[in-house]
């Protein structure tokens, strides 16, 4: 796909209804996107669940069973498993992934109890919260991006690119592109001509920008992971959120 006229004007309305997300282009939605995500990976890469094998042995495994479990070895399983949090805030799904397990996962988990559980709850907590940052993150951008197409719409027949009036009141969208691997593309936002119209925020968008602003500040003080960095004995994954949903004034947005 030509990426000509990034930051200008669309040429024909086919290329509106195609290449168009909002006010940008697609590749850059794509790449805002994708930063995002690599740096919401980033931060919950380097939190030690601080969980062992045996936490989750005495979590998921009945009391009655554990000692045939521990015998089973020819049903030792080192493969993710999918245990569901359905009677505990948050309302979590997660995928753990164990390096060490000597012994045999049961098949469908129905009690979770004992002192692991406490741990497991703790980590739940914690990412949902950073869930609910980067979601924060997620809506900021599309808010922004929509809400500033919308006004230009309202002036122009044919789209023009808002990421300069983005940039302009939230400089954390060339972050972004950087991390989605659009390098080329944030530089050339940098120089970008300040918008002429600057629409009306509102003041619960306005300080969601200033939150997010920090939120991924404070994640790029963070080292990438390499490839042998952060071998925890148990590794955790939200698989899904099935809990309430935080809000931005009047619209709620994804934990992710």
């Amino acid at each position: 796909m030509k990426r000509r006229h990034a930051l200008g004007s669309g040429s024909a309305l086919g290329e509106r209804a195609v290449d168009w997300i909002g006010g940008c282009r697609r590749f850059q939605a794509d790449a805002i996107e994708m930063g995002i995500n690599s740096l919401r990976d980033r931060a919950i890469a380097w939190q030690n669940p601080e969980i062992t094998s045996d936490d989750i042995f005495q979590t998921i495994v009945p009391k009655e069973l554990q000692s045939a479990a521990k015998l089973m070895t020819h049903f030792r399983v080192y493969q993710a498993r999918h245990v569901g949090w359905l009677n505990h805030a948050p309302l979590m799904n997660v995928d753990m992934v164990l390096d060490d397990a000597d012994w045999a996962l049961p098949s469908t988990p129905t009690s979770l109890h004992g002192p692991g559980f406490n741990k497991l709850k703790a980590w739940c907590q914690w990412r949902y919260e950073r869930g609910c940052e980067w979601g924060l993150v997620k809506e900021v951008w599309t808010q922004l991006n929509y809400h500033f197409h919308k006004e230009q719409m309202k002036r122009e027949l044919m789209p023009r690119n808002q990421l300069p009036a983005v940039r302009y009141l939230w400089p954390t969208v060339l972050t972004l592109l950087e991390a989605g691997g659009e390098a080329e593309e944030a530089e050339k936002l940098r120089s970008a001509r300040p918008p002429e119209n600057i629409p009306r925020l509102s003041p619960e968008l306005r300080e969601a920008m200033r939150v997010t602003a920090g939120t991924v500040a404070a994640t790029l003080l963070l080292p990438r992971p390499g490839p042998a960095d952060n071998q925890w004995p148990v590794t955790l994954e939200m698989r899904s959120y099935q809990g309430p949903l935080p809000r931005l004034g009047s619209v709620f947005y994804k934990v992710i």
